[in-house]
């Protein structure tokens, strides 16, 4: 009963990895860090392919809600632009003209009405959320 008079000890060493003969460790560093590196790049321009294509399928649900809208309709999410939904909740379309449209937003804080116009970038022409 109880712990035994004698215990024994097990000692193991621990060895850290050694790379094979004819690799030196600063090769192994300089593998180690350019694998990181690529990983860093492409997870880049990963992030940057993705926020393209965010983009380019928000400009087409805003181009279809800007086809199918007139003045005094509800305003559908679509014609909020992604630069404003953290500021602005769309209410109404004011008016539609061939270049854009208004739209009646109000703000998030405070609750104030605003009118924003939007315009329609050109045909043929890359998207991005310039002001113009």
């Amino acid at each position: 009963r109880g712990l035994p008079k004698t215990s024994a000890l097990t000692a193991r060493a621990i060895v850290p990895p050694v790379a094979p003969e004819g690799i030196s460790l600063p090769t192994v560093i300089g593998g180690s860090v350019g694998g990181f590196v690529l990983i860093l790049l492409l997870g880049t321009c990963g992030g940057m392919l993705l926020s393209r294509v965010r983009k380019q399928a928000e400009y087409r649900a805003f181009l279809i809600a800007f086809r199918s809208c007139k003045a005094g309709d509800r305003a559908s999410k679509n014609l909020t632009p992604f630069a404003l939904y953290r500021s602005y909740v769309a209410e109404e379309v004011l008016g539609r003209g061939a270049f854009g449209l208004v739209v009646k937003m109000r703000t998030l804080k405070g609750g104030q009405a605003v009118a924003i116009k939007m315009l329609v970038p050109e045909r043929g022409s890359a998207f991005d959320e310039r002001e113009k």
